[in-house]
């Protein structure tokens, strides 16, 4: 197994948990032909979705440093073949995670182990936002898309989603 280090720039793709606690990939919703207001957000697998494209989403951190237990980095698209390759992570006025052609310059993403270490085989983690908003998920349901499991941004009490790290490569 490859040993993870944080203190450094990689990529990877992050599996989360769904309802049922099982591993799953975190899913970027690609640009379609007629662009839907979801599209370049990140979510977790929808089984029952309407004319969506889903692709694994492969994210780029590079790291800025450690801050306390935090390791912060800026977060961007490496999924190749994305309309959303190298733009940057971000939050929606919604709390929506989803990638955008450009990013403030203070916007910086905080992973905080849980389980494991900051170098280590395969660390469990939360993530936060720059502002020290926790990742969570938001489902949301509509007629014309289906059910949707989104990634937000959250100030609220509800529980982080924690994340692991999968194909991970040091840059």
């Amino acid at each position: 197994m490859t040993t993870i280090n944080l203190q450094q720039s990689f990529t990877a793709r992050l599996e989360g948990q769904d309802n049922s606690k099982q591993s799953v990939p975190i899913m970027l919703i690609e640009r379609q032909l007629l662009e839907v207001d979801s599209s370049g957000w990140l979510c977790l697998p929808a089984g029952d979705t309407v004319g969506l494209n889903f692709l694994p989403a492969t994210l780029r951190f590079d790291f800025l440093g450690q801050h306390g237990d935090s390791c912060h980095y800026r977060v961007s698209c490496a999924t190749r073949n994305s309309h959303y390759f190298e733009r940057h992570l971000d939050c929606s006025s919604n709390g929506y995670l989803g990638f955008y052609s450009s990013s403030a310059g203070d916007v910086f993403w905080k992973i905080d182990v849980i389980n494991g270490s900051a170098s280590g085989v395969s660390p469990v983690f939360n993530l936060r936002d720059h502002r020290g908003r926790g990742v969570t998920t938001l489902t949301d349901s509509s007629i014309i898309q289906g059910k949707i499991t989104y990634l937000a941004a959250s100030d609220s009490r509800m529980k982080p989603q924690p994340f692991k790290l999968v194909d991970y490569k040091p840059s």
